[in-house]
């Protein structure tokens, strides 16, 4: 039984649906190299060109390095924790009450050394990519280069959605159909305002690709002083930090070293090397079979939990990113369906519906308020009813 005023796990698993069509080119001991195809003109079209042996496709650790050379890092002054946390609210998706402004709260900073610790830590180098978030893409596309990211873009750009220069190529479309999806999706809503947190927040979580999307959906609609991905650009790991808030949200996913993959106190020591002050704790699913084992889950939960015990954890295991939209490279070939499937979906999209309700999620995590009544599914495996 969890203790009173403790975050509350729930588990309601929920088995994916969906199909895709594969042809294999070529077959190795660790690898086969593969085409998604379409079953129908005009569905939005992924074409996946590798899957390492034993892993899922949305693994993205190789045996061989794949870095990102350094740059002088960018340092920041201290950051603050939050002076309150009890005076905040935020409007829920479901019933909008009309207006709420954008922008961070009017109060000043204060200092704390989370930031650069927890850079320090990590040892990451790279350029800030704030400046570039929307207008340029930090990996290449595994799917045809330039090119790809280009016809991705002009999908994008036509429908007056934002672009997002974190997203992987496995989270990004194109085609008629995608198209046709992105012109009926309305654009972010400016109420769902992680800014409008108390100012020096510290947000961080951990977990594979499925939850990456899911945040960096939230970091690619709000405008950053500083958005540092991982060097490794096999991992979705970033961190977003704004000077005027001192709010910082930071991800760590798909890095086995450090999610807790290959141990399961490694978030955890992680924390305590950065004395990173944590007021939420975002708790995604990994990739590796040893997770399956709800004792090595628990025990990575509660080490992590044991590092800030004020903190307040958001537990997002399995998929919470929606299916309308979906990657065909993943499992989907037609448009929106109403089914939930295992695949990532495409960013822009429906996706944005669930990843404002993170946003809100968050808020409520900071206020200690019940966190199960979004649509969202905190606790379970897939949301509890469709966000869109």
């Amino acid at each position: 039984m969890p203790e009173p005023g403790g975050p509350q796990q729930l588990g309601v698993p929920s088995k994916g649906l969906g199909r895709k069509v594969t042809l294999c080119l070529s077959v190795a001991i660790v690898s086969c190299a593969c085409w998604i195809m379409s079953p129908a003109q005009g569905d939005t079209i992924q074409v996946r060109l590798w899957m390492s042996f034993n892993q899922t496709p949305e693994e993205e650790h190789m045996n061989d390095p794949w870095v990102i050379p350094a740059a002088p890092a960018n340092t920041l002054p201290p950051n603050p924790l939050p002076q309150s946390l009890d005076n905040m609210s935020i409007q829920s998706n479901d019933v909008p009450t009309g207006h709420v402004p954008a922008g961070p709260v009017s109060s000043g900073p204060v200092p704390s050394p989370s930031l650069d610790a927890l850079i320090a830590v990590l040892k990451w180098q790279t350029p800030n990519w704030a400046e570039k978030l929307w207008t340029e893409h930090w990996k290449p596309s595994r799917y045809g280069g330039a090119k790809a990211w280009a016809e991705v873009d002009a999908v994008i750009d036509k429908a007056g959605h934002r672009r997002c220069g974190t997203a992987r190529d496995s989270w990004s479309c194109n085609g008629i159909g995608y198209a046709r999806e992105l012109n009926k999706t309305r654009l972010w809503n400016s109420s769902f305002d992680l800014f409008r947190l108390p100012p020096g927040t510290q947000i961080i979580g951990f977990g594979n690709s499925m939850l990456a999307e899911l945040v960096h959906t939230v970091i690619c609609n709000h405008q950053w002083d500083l958005v540092m991905p991982s060097p490794d650009i096999r991992t979705n790991s970033v961190i977003a930090h704004s000077n005027t808030s001192n709010i910082t949200l930071a991800l760590i996913s798909n890095d086995q070293d450090i999610d807790g993959s290959m141990k399961p106190w490694h978030p955890a020591d992680l924390v305590r090397r950065a004395d990173w002050r944590a007021h939420v704790f975002v708790v995604g699913s990994l990739n590796n079979k040893q997770e399956q084992n709800a004792t090595w889950k628990d025990e990575r939960r509660n080490l992590l939990a044991a590092t800030s015990p004020d903190a307040t954890i958001i537990d997002l295991p399995g998929k919470h990113t929606g299916d309308c939209c979906s990657t065909l490279g993943c499992g989907h070939s037609k448009g929106c369906e109403n089914k939930f499937i295992p695949g990532h979906t495409c960013l822009p999209g429906p996706v944005l519906r669930y990843a404002e309700q993170l946003v809100h999620v968050m808020h409520q995590a900071v206020l200690k308020k019940d966190l199960t009544q979004s649509c969202l599914g905190v606790g379970l495996e897939r949301p509890s009813y469709e966000c869109v």
